[in-house]
């Protein structure tokens, strides 16, 4: 079980790595920074975003992937449902993250390096989601010129590794480094430190 959870996670780190290098998404960030007209900025932006719909599409494991400006505001984000239909999220739903933990951190690698989050419950609008969504997230920095431009954000649904450890006949505990439980068979003993 550990052997397939570190490949699942693997598998998470190669794609964030991916779409941050992605052709559509340096193309805007060229067009961004060399003051290219605003048609020409939107219709790259257009671009990245069918990207990122089609990436989330054929990867059901994400909750959410999203591109984030060097000041924390989402520019590009993918939600996906829990059936797996992936939607563009546009206009005033578009949120700042400059305050969360995981924008911080990944804005504060250098090139190249990858953020990994806490396995924890995700929180929208400052509230913990309910019913409880447990994600894990992988965060990389761009840079263009030299100068960071932004990041790229993946929330990856713990539950795809999380169930497999629901069986019948073993028990499996998956604990933090503080001893909290992830998970545990009792589900009331999951997410104390949440």
């Amino acid at each position: 079980q550990a052997d397939e959870l570190v490949t699942f996670l693997d598998d998470a780190e190669a794609d964030i790595q991916l779409l941050s290098h992605s052709f559509a998404l340096d193309y805007y960030l060229s067009l961004a920074q060399t003051g290219a007209s605003a048609e020409a900025v939107a219709a790259a932006k257009t671009a990245v975003q069918s990207e990122f719909l089609n990436f989330a599409q054929i990867h059901p494991i994400y909750d959410q992937i999203s591109f984030l400006d060097a000041s924390g505001q989402e520019i590009v984000r993918i939600d996906s449902s829990s059936a797996g239909a992936s939607t563009a999220i546009t206009g005033d739903a578009l949120q700042n993250k400059a305050s969360r933990p995981y924008f911080a951190e990944t804005a504060a690698k250098s090139a190249g390096e990858i953020y990994i989050s806490p396995l924890e419950l995700n929180a929208e609008q400052g509230m913990i989601e309910r019913p409880f969504t447990p994600v894990i997230r992988y965060g990389m920095p761009l840079y263009h010129a030299g100068e960071l431009q932004g990041v790229v954000v993946t929330n990856v649904l713990a539950d795809n590794f999380l169930q497999p450890l629901i069986t019948q006949d073993r028990t499996y505990y998956l604990v933090d480094q503080n001893g909290y439980f992830l998970f545990h068979p009792d589900p009331d003993k999951r997410w104390a430190r949440d």
